[in-house]
């Protein structure tokens, strides 16, 4: 085999390595990712451009907020403040 045959052939070979590995890093990816609920208000459209640049989060509606790992939204839905996680006592 010729030299350049070789060169092409180690070209090919990589390639389809680099298209293996990708594609489970692709895989892997696909099960990692964070969820994300965005509420009207407090400068929402800021947020949500950041976080839709990131591969890592994905955006929730509203009927499964429950599930997201973050939620922006206005402070006044008591709803949302209720099912939060809180490691400290809330008294009222």
């Amino acid at each position: 085999m010729t030299e350049a045959g070789c060169k092409s052939l180690s070209k090919t070979k990589g390639k389809e390595e680099k298209k293996k590995m990708s594609e489970e890093q692709t895989k892997e990816y696909n099960s990692f990712k964070y969820k994300f609920f965005l509420g009207k208000g407090n400068n929402y459209p800021l947020v949500r451009t950041i976080l839709k640049q990131r591969w890592w989060w994905t955006i929730t509606d509203v009927d499964h907020f429950e599930d997201a790992n973050f939620i922006w939204t206005q402070w006044r839905k008591n709803h949302h403040i209720a099912l939060l996680d809180s490691k400290m006592e809330v008294t009222k």
